[in-house]
């Protein structure tokens, strides 16, 4: 597979959406699904169909029925595009990419971009796509033991669990006893692998939830806490505060345009 040239023509991110308002649709152009929470399932016509996940791509091409069903509610990137340069190979249906950090760190850079002026955000965009496109070539190019260098793919299996379920509640010893391992030895293995607790690193998810829904959403602290995960507003705003450095209120009155 070799790398081709995308050209971005539509974008929208949707936050936690219930259901689609279309159970099919079929687009003139390349749709891209990106997901970063929740689940949904698909299919593409007659040609493929399956669930989908955080760190998955879901590739429509022209022309084709796209069914789909919101299994979990789903935070994803809507990408409508075409290629200026078609690759040899080109993409259909699910594509899995493996660096998830990279692609986290793109996905934080792709939600901030609505703070440029609209043309310089599109260019942008288009450059973290095609990033993240080229990062997935790569992927497929490589040998997989050289690709996953030395992290843990049983603890890569875990931590796409802990996105899943990070705004729900979360048992990590029912999470430590479905690995086969102890909640000690899950502990210090999740902790080698990522350089955190699996605790801590629910900890961050619900926290950078929290930030984002504070300054994109009017909902109430208490209300914020509940979609976070948290019982009510008022432990959600002390870890807040505790690791943030001020009060979720604060917050959303400093970084609110």
């Amino acid at each position: 597979m070799y790398t081709g040239e995308i050209r971005l023509l539509h974008y929208h991110y949707w936050e936690r959406k219930q259901a689609f308002q279309y159970k099919e649709d079929i687009y003139l152009h390349w749709v891209a699904f990106a997901v970063l929470g929740g689940r949904f399932r698909y299919e593409l016509g007659s040609l493929e169909e399956g669930e989908a996940v955080n760190g998955d791509w879901v590739v429509c091409p022209p022309g084709t029925a796209f069914r789909r069903e919101v299994l979990q509610p789903l935070s994803f990137f809507y990408l409508g595009f075409e290629w200026s340069t078609p690759p040899s190979n080109l993409p259909l249906g699910k594509l899995t990419f493996a660096d998830q950090e990279r692609l986290a760190s793109a996905y934080r850079y792709l939600q901030q971009l609505d703070a440029l002026p609209p043309e310089q955000a599109m260019l942008w965009r288009n450059r973290f796509i095609q990033e993240l496109w080229d990062g997935y070539v790569l992927q497929q190019l490589l040998p997989m033991a050289d690709y996953w260098g030395t992290e843990d793919s049983l603890m890569l299996s875990a931590r796409r669990k802990l996105q899943e379920l990070a705004f729900q509640n979360v048992s990590m010893k029912e999470l430590a006893d479905e690995t086969g391992l102890s909640p000690v030895q899950f502990t210090r293995r999740f902790k080698a692998a990522f350089g955190c607790s699996a605790s801590e690193y629910v900890r961050q998810l619900r926290l950078d939830h929290g930030k984002r829904l504070l300054i994109e959403s009017p909902l109430t602290v208490d209300h914020i806490a509940q979609e976070c995960g948290y019982d009510n507003g008022f432990y959600f705003s002390r870890v807040f505060s505790l690791h943030i450095g001020m009060s979720p209120s604060e917050y959303r009155k400093t970084h609110r345009l």
